[in-house]
């Protein structure tokens, strides 16, 4: 039976990883970090790896490669170890530490090399666009080299959340990140499991949607809310919404220009089934998709999952992160270059008082010369 599992990098992915382990996923976490680690209480400690070196890389990426490479085998073998009958793994990680985004990478293009007939989905966490230069560049450095690689990446972020949520603290609004782009991902996974005469959704077709090298996206809607708020539902309704839904996820908002494959998936009352189209629902891309999966189940709560993959690069999302870097280039390179700023020496007046002020340091007595004063 094919299976979804979970293994959480760095501090960001590993959070991520234990929420998947809430919907009965098999997850792992691996970090530099063992605080982090030990923070996970929901993940069993078999499945947790510290990868050895330093406490933390401390948003230093180049660090994170350099240390994996020294024990790669470790790693690969505690991969090998618990996670060798998954067909789909997940990878959480974030892009703006060190950790996750030095391990990611790397770590998918170990797993897609050594199991090419696995389908490896990429989870990168950006930073939302306040977050320091250093998580930004990181962020771009990341992007590069998943463009690189045969895997999915399904690209939570955090600024979407922010510029809904702003009123609320960071802690909150990464939690509410992470279980709604886990919910999404086990939503759309759990219909894998159910049976339907009007036709299912199965884990080859998931597969088979994750198999694409690019972009890839799930949103929900609740047709249900249309009418409570007493619109009728038409293709143009469902239409408006679907395109909204996109655009103020959890995940980046996809871009246009291509689609290959899709997956549309309706739960609810069979007589809204005549108002889904596939054209409609698929009409924010600027091309038909090429490959449909699509699953009806009866229900009460007039859901549809439409996800798709094969999109093209998240390219919009990214120049907003080069443009705040440009601007920030003369201010770095002024930071680093004058180096006069970055020492200090007192006026030599001023230091001279020290040495009147200063007592002459005291050397410690041995106990046999403290006992000798009491001799008589």
């Amino acid at each position: 039976m094919l299976s979804l599992a979970f293994i959480g990098l760095g501090g960001a992915g590993g959070n991520v990883a234990e929420e998947a382990k809430r919907y009965g996923y098999h997850v792992g976490a691996i970090n530099y970090s063992q605080r982090d680690l030990d923070s996970l209480e929901g993940i069993d400690p078999t499945f947790k790896l510290r990868i050895l070196g330093t406490e933390g890389v401390g948003h230093n990426r180049d660090l994170a490669i350099e240390l994996f490479t020294q024990h790669h085998a470790l790693v690969i073998d505690f991969i090998n170890k618990n996670f060798q009958t998954n067909d789909i793994i997940a990878i959480p990680f974030a892009c703006g530490g060190g950790s996750g985004s030095g391990l990611a990478p790397i770590i998918c293009d170990v797993l897609k090399s050594s199991y090419p007939d696995k389908t490896i989905i990429a989870m990168p966490i950006l930073p939302d666009l306040s977050e320091s230069t250093i998580s930004q560049l990181n962020t771009l450095y990341v992007f590069e080299e998943l463009s690189n690689l045969d895997v999915a990446v399904l690209p939570i972020d955090n600024q979407q959340q922010k510029a809904q949520f702003s009123s609320i603290g960071k802690d909150k609004l990464y939690t509410e990140t992470n279980q709604k782009a886990v919910y999404l991902l086990h939503k759309l996974f759990s219909y894998t499991e159910q049976h339907s005469k009007n036709g299912n959704f199965d884990k080859r077709d998931f597969m088979t949607l994750f198999n694409n090298k690019g972009m890839t996206h799930i949103t929900e809607i609740n047709l249900s809310s249309e009418k409570s708020e007493g619109e009728n539902v038409t293709h143009d309704s469902i239409s408006k919404k679907i395109n909204n839904s996109l655009c103020n996820g959890v995940f980046i908002p996809p871009q246009k220009e291509q689609i290959i494959n899709g997956a549309l998936i309706f739960e609810g009352n069979e007589r809204l089934l005549s108002l889904i189209n596939p054209e409609s629902v698929f009409s924010y891309y600027d091309n038909d998709v090429i490959d449909l999966f699509e699953g009806n189940y009866s229900g009460k709560n007039n859901n549809l999952i439409i996800a798709a993959s094969g999109l093209s690069w998240c390219k919009e999302r990214l120049s907003k992160i080069e443009d705040m870097a440009e601007k920030k280039k003369e201010v770095i390179e002024k930071a680093f270059s004058n180096e006069n700023q970055q020492t200090y020496q007192s006026r030599t007046s001023v230091s001279g008082f020290m040495s009147k002020i200063r007592q002459p340091k005291k050397k410690a007595n041995s106990i046999s010369d403290v006992l000798s004063k009491y001799k008589r």
